[in-house]
């Protein structure tokens, strides 16, 4: 990809793919020496849109003052992906927002307390090994074992980054920095009208297209 739309940098490719290849051995080798985090909630990878979660959303919209999106929402984003995976062809290749990537995907934790009560929910995006936490429906009290998990995951799938604007889940993982090779903020400009009265966490990340992305 970078190739074919920068040809000026082909003669760092080389490079640049051994700087990657070193990485990710470092990452390798990180794994085996990293202790999981115990989580005092249950966490599952599922992406079923059954009735417990419906329940769970309308149940958190009522509480929440924030934008909570509804179950056909998510029906939308699994059902209708706009990218698909697969190598670039040509075509796609002239496009900053390409239509395909090695990989993309979908998944949704949902977070049961003790009693096995669904108590939250979080929505990722997985993209060439880079991690994007799209909507997340959860107490305070549940960050630190979703923090937890997001790391153990990285670090058995090998993802390069895990990107967040929820605070509460950022301030949980720079509590694990040692994990990390670097850390950074990222600040995302948002437009609406200036009388209208907004809070920093009434949206979140996938509000916008960028959950197809």
């Amino acid at each position: 990809m970078l190739e074919a739309r920068y040809p000026d940098l082909k003669s760092l490719m080389t490079f640049y793919k051994l700087l990657e290849r070193s990485i990710n051995e470092l990452l390798k080798s990180r794994k085996g020496i990293h202790k999981k985090g115990k989580n005092k909630f249950k966490i599952v990878e599922n992406k079923r849109l059954n009735d417990e979660l419906d329940v769970f959303l309308q149940t958190f919209i009522a509480r929440d003052k924030s934008i909570v999106r509804g179950i056909e929402y998510f029906r939308w984003i699994l059902e209708y992906p706009w990218m698909s995976e697969g190598k670039a062809d040509r075509e796609s290749a002239r496009y900053f927002f390409s239509s395909k990537a090695d990989q993309f995907e979908h998944r949704i934790l949902k977070i049961y307390n003790q009693e096995d009560k669904l108590v939250g929910i979080v929505l990722l995006k997985i993209r060439d090994k880079n991690m994007v936490v799209n909507h997340i429906y959860a107490a305070d009290a549940q960050m630190g074992s979703i923090a937890a998990y997001l790391v153990n995951l990285s670090l058995k799938e090998l993802i390069n980054t895990i990107t967040t604007f929820d605070n509460r889940l950022s301030d949980k993982l720079r509590s694990k920095r040692t994990n990390f090779i670097y850390i950074r903020n990222i600040k995302r400009p948002y437009l609406f009208p200036r009388n209208h009265d907004i809070s920093v966490d009434y949206f979140q990340e996938g509000d916008g297209d960028s959950v197809f992305t």
